[in-house]
């Protein structure tokens, strides 16, 4: 097993990894107008990693601290690039963050002014002890071109169906007949401003429009409850587990750390 498995998200198709301590005391105010430019220079003195992913989501990294990075078993059937290979990463503290690029602070935990709100990297496993001083860093990343598990229609997913289904239809129905109940009052009203002869006529057609209106309300929400049935079917919250457990063993990232001996000069 690795000796760390980490899940990082990020909404700008970006990642990246450092020890707060290792970030300038200002790090906050100077990144804040161009943040990429400012970890792209702290990546050049080997104090930050940042690397662009393809996409937003999550990534799941293995890292392996002073010992040999495991020979996985699907590797083979992925693109493997090496991202970053650092030869004395600065790791002051002992603690690494890794993270979305827009979530790097001098205070991960707490964030800062530029960070996004609502999530609480605390609150999640995105950091790992390591020995403090500087180390021999490598960083590979993983693309498999199968998925974690053959996906098998079963008959749970014709309830999803069904209930994406009804939530479109009745979502389509329940706005155009709105938007037809206001258009043909507003012109009800004009009518009855102008005094035309044709406000009472017409009228036979409001009880239609309220009728698809209400169905397609009821539909949606109909909708709606199919899809939280079906997401508290057994079969489908074991197969969401088992799903997480095989893609947790995926990583799409490796990192091989090495501490540097103190009296050592850097590795070439």
């Amino acid at each position: 097993m690795p000796k760390h498995i980490i899940e990082a998200g990020c909404d700008g198709a970006t990642l990246c990894a450092f020890d707060a301590a290792a970030l300038p005391n200002d790090f906050d105010t100077i990144s804040a107008d161009n943040p990429m430019e400012v970890m792209l220079s702290l990546q050049d003195e080997q104090r930050f990693w940042v690397g662009g992913t393809g996409g937003d989501g999550r990534y799941i990294f293995h890292v392996y601290v002073d010992e040999p990075a495991e020979t996985l078993p699907d590797i083979a059937s992925g693109f493997v690039k090496v991202e970053a290979d650092f030869t004395a990463f600065e790791c002051p503290s002992g603690v690494m963050w890794i993270c979305g690029a827009e979530y790097a602070a001098k205070n991960p935990k707490k964030g800062n002014a530029t960070t996004p709100h609502g999530m609480n990297l605390s609150a999640v496993d995105s950091s790992f002890r390591l020995p403090k001083g500087r180390h021999r860093i490598k960083i590979t990343s993983i693309d498999y071109e199968d998925s974690p598990h053959q996906i098998r229609f079963q008959w749970h997913s014709l309830v999803l169906i069904l209930a994406v289904l009804m939530i479109v239809l009745g979502a389509i129905g329940g706005v155009l007949s709105t938007i037809c109940l206001i258009i043909s009052l507003l012109g009800k009203l004009i009518q009855l401003i102008m005094g035309s002869p044709l406000l009472y006529k017409g009228w036979h057609a409001f009880p239609i429009i309220l009728a698809i209106m209400f169905s397609g309300a009821l539909i949606f929400f109909t909708g709606i409850k199919l899809n939280k049935f079906h997401s508290s079917l057994k079969s489908v919250v074991d197969a969401n587990r088992e799903y997480e457990q095989k893609r947790r063993q995926r990583p799409d990232f490796v990192i091989e750390i090495n501490t540097v001996p103190k009296d050592s000069a850097p590795l070439a």
